[in-house]
């Protein structure tokens, strides 16, 4: 399952980073606000991923796994921006190395909190 989850996120990671570089480099989007909409585009990707591939859920009650799916992934991007803001400002770091430790950092919240949460709550 592990690895399941694993490609799965790698899928919506390069959703999110790609958008990431095309609002901020292309479109002159403020980068944390690039990061914010990347991040919610690369939720719904992984939504839809780690719901039928990962952990194959049959549960009917969408809106409400999705809503739990959701506040997990809220606190992730909460832990993401502020690992960016760091990494660019006090470390110097181009904004896409920072994105990519941000998504380490945030990886290991998002695996827990998803498997022990939003796809057991309502089994």
């Amino acid at each position: 399952m592990f690895l399941k989850y694993v490609f799965a996120s790698l899928i919506a990671t390069i959703v999110d980073v790609s958008i990431l570089y095309l609002f901020t480099d292309f479109l002159g989007i403020y980068y944390l606000v690039s990061a914010a909409i990347s991040y919610i585009c690369g939720l719904v990707v992984g939504y839809i991923l780690q719901r039928k591939y990962t952990f194959q859920s049959k549960n009917k009650k969408i809106t409400k796994q999705f809503s739990l799916f959701t506040i997990i992934s809220l606190i992730g991007l909460l832990i993401n921006l502020i690992v960016i803001k760091l990494f660019v400002t006090y470390v110097g770091l181009w904004y896409i190395y920072a994105k990519l430790i941000a998504i380490a950092v945030g990886f290991i919240w998002n695996y827990l909190g998803n498997r022990h949460i939003t796809f057991n709550f309502f089994k």
